[in-house]
């Protein structure tokens, strides 16, 4: 039955008085009035839990994203970010039939290792939007540490507030009985237990004092036998009690190119080098430039440092001694992205400053090599 149906059934139940009208009949009706406390308790409720999204994931809301499960699955689309899952909007349907999305229900949050959003992905507008969010959570303004200091407080003193507003409503019964006390008192209480419960956050102060702040995140894949990690640099941007966010991470990664056995394929199979009799063909259809560094066959190494800019196509003579079987090229390119780990996966390791050079460049331990890792794009 609709809700309205209850306040007609009141007004039939109880003869309005002089001046009150419905209103006044509802109120002296305790049966009725219980009713509606019940039913605003449950909308308020189902409203608060519709609404609610992980504070690290809501970042990424309506971004083209590259999802990667421990597994070692990788999904690409524009992220949905729902109450209790994500959904992934394909680019180009696929499949016959017709495949759009990709839904992630609550249980397949568990298998996630890390979501990533990619600057060179994005267009202009999307890109201008990151680069604005990701100065914001790197440099919060005062307003937003203002309000985040007030939320943590809120947080600090959650139950204290709940049980405030639980003796709030008794006392006033007792100072003041009425209808509206006595039969909707622990509805009115938990209404304001909800909406406290809305406004409250994930807070752990070994995380929050470095909010902004330069950090090394440390991801390890569970299913990786041998539970090696992979570290990542970056600023803290945000966390939630299943998430991190890692902003403005610059990281170079290094791949091998065979020269035998067919093309290779990197950077979301965006750049494919192959090898075609003493020459090796790169094609960069990226928007990253992409570095050759040279020819490796056992323990033969010869250093070319070819440049591949994005969207251009290379041929690279390659050396005699390296035409042989195993060798192959060494390619490496730079990316800025920002990435979200789920807490049982990847941990705020180290404090840090700004690098040098490029986190991840040859030499350096944070993000070193990512083949065989099992974590990182």
């Amino acid at each position: 039955m609709h809700p309205s149906a209850f306040v007609l059934l009141a007004a039939e139940a109880v003869p309005a008085q002089e001046g009150g009208g419905i209103l006044n009949a509802i109120i002296q009706n305790t049966f009725y009035l219980a009713l509606l406390f019940v039913f605003l308790a449950a909308i308020v409720g189902a409203f608060v839990a519709a609404r609610k999204r992980d504070r690290c994931l809501k970042k990424f809301r309506d971004f083209p994203v590259m999802v990667e499960e421990q597994t070692g699955r990788i999904v690409w689309g524009r992220l949905r970010v729902f109450s209790k899952g994500l959904e992934l909007l394909f680019e180009t349907p696929y499949d016959r039939p017709a495949k759009n999305s990709f839904l992630l229900y609550e249980g397949d949050l568990g298998k996630v290792l890390a979501i990533y959003r990619f600057a060179d992905w994005l267009e202009s507008a999307n890109r201008a939007w990151r680069e604005r969010q990701s100065a914001r959570l790197a440099d919060p303004p005062l307003t937003s540490r203002l309000w985040r200091w007030m939320r943590n407080i809120v947080n600090t003193f959650r139950d204290a507030i709940v049980q405030a507003l639980g003796m709030s409503v008794q006392q006033a019964a007792k100072a003041r009985p009425s209808p509206v006390l006595a039969t909707g008192g622990g509805q009115i209480a938990g209404i304001g237990t909800t909406l406290v419960g809305e406004t409250a956050n994930a807070y752990e102060p070994m995380l929050e004092q470095y909010i902004g702040d330069p950090v090394i995140l440390e991801l390890t894949n569970p299913a990786d036998p041998e539970k090696r990690s992979v570290e990542y640099y970056g600023h803290l941007g945000e966390y939630s009690a299943q998430f991190i966010l890692l902003v403005g991470v610059h990281r170079r990664f290094q791949a091998k190119a065979p020269l035998t056995g067919g093309e290779s394929r990197f950077l979301e199979d965006a750049v494919r080098a192959r090898a075609e009799g003493e020459r090796l063909i790169v094609e960069n259809r990226s928007k990253v430039d992409v570095q050759v560094e040279g020819f490796h066959a056992g323990d033969t190494c010869r250093d070319i440092d070819q440049t591949v800019p994005a969207g251009e196509t290379v041929e690279i003579a390659v050396p005699e001694e390296c035409r042989v079987e195993g060798a192959a090229a060494a390619i490496s390119y730079e990316r800025r992205f920002d990435i979200i780990v789920p807490r049982a996966c990847g941990i705020v390791r180290h404090a840090s400053a700004a690098p040098d050079e490029p986190p991840g460049a040859s030499g350096g331990a944070v993000g070193a090599t990512d083949s065989g890792r099992g974590a990182g794009p």
